[in-house]
């Protein structure tokens, strides 16, 4: 006879709640911590590039042209592609 089994049939519901009560804390507890794990895994820190080029405005032919871009994650990603795209040269910081 197990302890959950006697305390049912003796009458005492309250060692069975408990055991219920703190099995379902633990899936709980559980649940909580993989979902912050997941949650500090999945944001990406800041990034950032300095993108240069040459002007082809008439009246600063010639000139660089320096600006820094920062952002996150794919952010991140698509604006240096897009700086890129546009004859820009990126390097990371």
């Amino acid at each position: 006879m197990t302890i959950l089994s006697f305390a049912k049939t003796a009458g005492i519901d309250f060692l069975y709640i408990c055991l219920e009560t703190k099995r379902k804390m633990k899936r709980l507890f559980t649940l909580m911590i993989c979902g912050t794990a997941l949650a500090a895994l999945s944001t990406s820190c800041q990034q950032c590039a300095t993108c240069t080029t040459t002007s082809d405005d008439p009246a600063t032919l010639g000139e660089n042209i320096t600006e820094e871009v920062c952002a996150r994650g794919r952010n991140y990603d698509d604006l240096i592609k897009v700086y890129e795209r546009g004859a820009w040269t990126c390097t990371e910081n």
